[in-house]
This record gives C-alpha cells, sequence and structure tokens, in this order.
C-alpha cells in the first residue's frame, strides 16, 4: 500500500501515475505523478510531480515550480539506468535523472529534449508515432508525410542527447500499394499506426488499420507478417496497449 500523496491547495484537472523500475539497475522502484492542476481564477495551473521511492517508502518530491510549462501524455515512458524518459504533448522528450540526489536535499535534474523532425509532414500531426528502447538506445519512428516511408531516429542517452537518422523504411513495398493515405471526413488519416519497436530482432509492431491486423514488418526483408490475436477479441482497434520483446524461447547458454 501506497501512503496518500501529500495534500494540495489545487484541484487536479489532469493526472498520470507512472510506475517505473529497472531491475537491471536496482531492485527499488518509483511512482510518477504528474498532475495538471487547476485553480479558480487563473483556469489550468502549473503541473505537479510527486514522487514515490520505494526506497524512502514515502513520497519524497511535491513540487511545481519546475514543471509549469508542460503536460505529461498518456505515452509509454521508458526509465533507464534510473533515469526518466516520458513524451509531453509540446513534441518533446522529458528526462528526470539524479534522484538520489533528493537524500540531500537537491532536486533531481531535469532536461527537454526536441522531438527530430516533428515538422516532417501532415503525417506527422495524425500518424501514431513511436517512442521506445532498443540496442541500449532511444529511438522514435513516424512516418513520412505520404505515409510510404517510416524515419527510424535513434538517441544516445547520454550527453550531449542528439538524434541520428537509423532507418528509413519503405512502407510502399512492405503494404504492396503507394496509397498509404484516407481522406476521412474533415482530415487525412495513416492507414498504419507504429505500435512497437524490436531492434534487437529488426522489428517493427505496426496496426494495420484497414484490415484491422498487428503485424510485424521486418527491416532486414520488408516484410510483412501477421502478429497471432487473441481469439477472445473481435476487433483489434484500441485493443492494443504495450509490447514487451520475449527471449525466453532463446537456448541456454552452456559453457
Amino acid at each position: 500500500m501506497l501512503p496518500d500523496t501529500p495534500h494540495s491547495h489545487y484541484d487536479p484537472f489532469y493526472n498520470m501515475s507512472i510506475l517505473a523500475f529497472s531491475p537491471s539497475w536496482s531492485a527499488k522502484f518509483y511512482i510518477f505523478n504528474f498532475q495538471r492542476l487547476s485553480t479558480r481564477y487563473l483556469g489550468f495551473g502549473p503541473v505537479k510531480l510527486q514522487v514515490f521511492s520505494s526506497d524512502f517508502s514515502t513520497w519524497f518530491l511535491d513540487d511545481t515550480s519546475w514543471l509549469s510549462r508542460m503536460t505529461i501524455v498518456s505515452q509509454p515512458h521508458l526509465f533507464i539506468d534510473g533515469a526518466l524518459y516520458v513524451k509531453t504533448d509540446l513534441h518533446e522528450i522529458l528526462v528526470l535523472k539524479n534522484l538520489e540526489r533528493t537524500r540531500s536535499g537537491i532536486l533531481p535534474t531535469l532536461r527537454f529534449i526536441k522531438l527530430p523532425h516533428e515538422d516532417v509532414g501532415f503525417i506527422a500531426r495524425f500518424g501514431q508515432r513511436c517512442f521506445g528502447q532498443s540496442l541500449g538506445a532511444l529511438h522514435y519512428a513516424l512516418p513520412e508525410e505520404d505515409a510510404r516511408t517510416i524515419h527510424v531516429w535513434s538517441l544516445d542517452v547520454d550527453e550531449p542527447y542528439e538524434w541520428s537518422l537509423k532507418y528509413r523504411l519503405n512502407m510502399s513495398l512492405a503494404f504492396g500499394r503507394d496509397n498509404l493515405c484516407q481522406y476521412d471526413a474533415h482530415s487525412w488519416k495513416c492507414d498504419y499506426d507504429v505500435i512497437a519497436l524490436d531492434l534487437e530482432r529488426d522489428g517493427l509492431v505496426l496496426f494495420d488499420k484497414r484490415a484491422d491486423k498487428l503485424r510485424l514488418y521486418n527491416i532486414r526483408t520488408s516484410e510483412l507478417t501477421e502478429i497471432q490475436r487473441d481469439h477472445r477479441i473481435d476487433k483489434l482497434y484500441d485493443k492494443y496497449y504495450h509490447f514487451v520483446a520475449s527471449y525466453s524461447k532463446l537456448p541456454a547458454l552452456t559453457m
């Protein structure tokens, strides 16, 4: 059971909690609680961040002074070597590091990293983009303007946090057609969403909206294969949540 969060003089308009842990780094875990506050006279207020540590067994951070310019959105987060990476609605990645310094009364380090080429075209405003981790680095995938190509960018988790283009993937070849955008009522819609990255196995997980299927795209062969769906689900739309690669079937290493 977690203790109650610290009392607030503001009413939360928006709330999102993140459970963050990395067994390869430490046995401890953190809870990050982001709140968009609202006030009676000023409308939307600042963003409050509350942090719980299993090491301290308490909420050791309750602060609004340094998160006043953004709102956290509900995106899959990454927690690498004790640092939290989460996408905001300002086309940035929020990085929260050095949480252990709070023992000395010092606030964690906060930094924002601009996402690469968010202005790549109108598809970037309605196509599903993917922020994930593979091969020891952060990656970000998004379609080009006509959805015929997916860009995959790589970001080192150390300073100076520079993005580099890793792949340009031909979706026309994979789907066997050039028309991958549809005009639906008032806006253009992409025929697929990028759901997850699994670059260890040279794969991207896509949701094919036309066929209502999850597909695995092979980077090396440009082939699409269907991922077996749960027989209990009639429609897949909005029924997928998070992807975690499993290597449990790999043969055991022997000496």
